[in-house]
């Protein structure tokens, strides 16, 4: 019965320490190899590729992670150019999983309008306005 009394205090002096870690984090890859590994807090959340290195079938995906995922939710990634325009954009369903596009698409469409620097945004429907999580710039 003396622990009890014990026990609540300090319940009492150390929650006002503890922090809750709700901070959402990403995972980019690019043909399956991590080369983004981002948090909602991360200073630079730029990504450079060389385009002479880009292959025809080369791909990047994004895993977003958060605290209150949405299984059921339809999910968008977005890439735009400078004034908005949609590039390329992959739907999905359900927060944790991964969402893809082609890297050529970007190719192409940097040799039609001579944009190479992109923002890639993320989206579940119950998360407004959209966030973006990089910018990927070709070179």
């Amino acid at each position: 019965m003396k622990k009890l009394p014990l026990i609540l205090l300090s319940l009492f002096v150390f929650a006002p320490c503890v922090k809750c870690d709700t901070i959402d984090s990403w995972h980019v890859f690019y043909n399956k190899k991590m080369i983004g590994d981002f948090i909602e807090y991360s200073k630079s959340t730029e990504i450079i590729i060389r385009i002479a290195d880009i292959q025809q079938n080369d791909s990047m995906t994004v895993e977003y992670f958060t605290d209150t995922p949405c299984p059921k939710c339809p999910t968008t990634l977005t890439v735009e150019d400078g004034t908005h325009e949609v590039v390329v954009e992959s739907k999905g369903i359900g927060t944790y999983n991964p969402a893809s596009f082609k890297v050529r698409d970007l190719v192409e469409y940097k040799k039609k309008s001579g944009v190479s620097s992109f923002n890639v945004y993320y989206a579940e429907k119950s998360q407004t306005p959209k966030r973006i999580i990089f910018t990927l710039k070709l070179k």
